[in-house]
């Protein structure tokens, strides 16, 4: 009697889809597109707001592409020689996309103004909106500390930050000559260190055999053997997994960012929301 029970009794677990954060300089280079489309069937895939507002201006970047290509990219095919003029063609072939094809079926995710104007996987909170905003204007008051003057690029990788400290989410960027991702650069600058895990760390082992996998299923593995580096940072945020949602659910579409942003400030929630933060990367080739 307890055989039979047994043997009709079965579990079926089902796997929790990665989410990531695309690097704007990924996205921006001859890979994000394929990345985006690929890789976006097999994970939940992010891009930020401020690479959004790219898009949505094509034709004035495709003027000035230099201001959006001051960090360096992955590599630069022959064909494409230099990186404003890769810049130009990738974002054509954005343009391309997004005219002829509904942005229901681009396998990307982002965050608008409104949650109703976003795209976001289903039953995601609500609140995240107000989560990225606040962790976003916390970042700035670091920005504010550089001399140098803030760039596109600098917001987008700002928006990023905040985006995978959010969700949560883990973070797909790259790496030029074996250096540290640029990212990580530019947020050790800002106060938060990033550290390079050991190659023989046992958990980086085991998050890189299943990304490594993702980028077979999803046909991308000729890319690495072309030269792309890719890198997976890990954002550890302390203050993102306890941050207040009391404000996020009274506060409705009525508000002006402006209005929102104040109210933050007058909780005090825009000033220490990255203290203690802290980043790990890890190649994946």
């Amino acid at each position: 009697m307890t055989a039979a029970l047994v043997s009709d009794f079965s579990i079926t677990l089902n796997q929790r889809r990665w989410a990531c954060v695309l690097d704007p300089t990924l996205a921006l280079s001859h890979y994000g597109l394929p990345l985006v489309k690929q890789l976006g069937e097999l994970m939940e895939l992010w891009i930020v707001r401020e690479l959004w507002h790219i898009l949505d201006n094509p034709q004035f970047y495709l003027h000035q592409p230099s201001l959006i290509s001051s960090v360096q990219m992955p590599i630069t095919l022959p064909s494409y020689g230099n990186s404003s003029q890769h810049v130009v063609q990738t974002l054509k072939e954005w343009e391309r996309l997004r005219t002829s094809t509904d942005r229901n079926s681009w396998n990307i995710h982002f965050l608008a103004d409104v949650i109703g104007e976003s795209c976001v996987p289903t039953g995601i909170d609500a609140d995240i909106i107000w989560r990225w905003e606040s962790l976003a204007q916390s970042l700035d008051t670091r920005l504010d500390q550089q001399v140098s003057k803030l760039d596109i690029l600098t917001l987008a990788f700002r928006d990023l930050a905040a985006l995978a400290a959010a969700r949560p989410a883990c973070i797909l960027t790259h790496r030029v000559n074996e250096e540290a991702p640029a990212l990580c650069k530019t947020l050790q600058q800002w106060g938060i260190a990033c550290q390079p895990i050991e190659p023989t760390n046992a958990i980086a082992d085991i998050e890189r055999e299943q990304f490594r996998n993702l980028l077979v299923h999803a046909g991308l593995s000729k890319f690495l053997w072309a030269g792309l580096n890719l890198a997976v940072l890990h954002l550890v945020v302390p203050a993102a997994a306890t941050l207040s949602t009391t404000f996020a659910q009274d506060w409705s579409d009525e508000y002006s960012f402006s209005e929102i942003d104040e109210s933050t400030v007058d909780q005090g929630l825009s000033t220490n929301l990255w203290q203690g933060a802290q980043g790990f990367w890890y190649s994946i080739t």
